[in-house]
């Protein structure tokens, strides 16, 4: 006999997500830091994001 095919389990977007956003929020912050450091680490970001700041512009 055929039955019904179960509904996938739904996955909360945001779980699977935490991880990634974690590495690429320390990475900014590492980013940031050597930017202010040197700032021709970051020339080849557009004014608008050093503006409203990398981190921002990545979430």
């Amino acid at each position: 006999m055929v039955t019904a095919a179960q509904p996938a389990p739904i996955i909360d977007i945001l779980t699977l997500l935490a991880p990634i956003e974690a590495f690429a929020s320390s990475n900014a912050s590492w980013f940031e830091s050597r930017m202010a450091r040197d700032p021709s680490i970051g020339s080849w970001l557009p004014d608008c994001w050093k503006q409203a700041g990398f981190r921002r512009v990545l979430f």
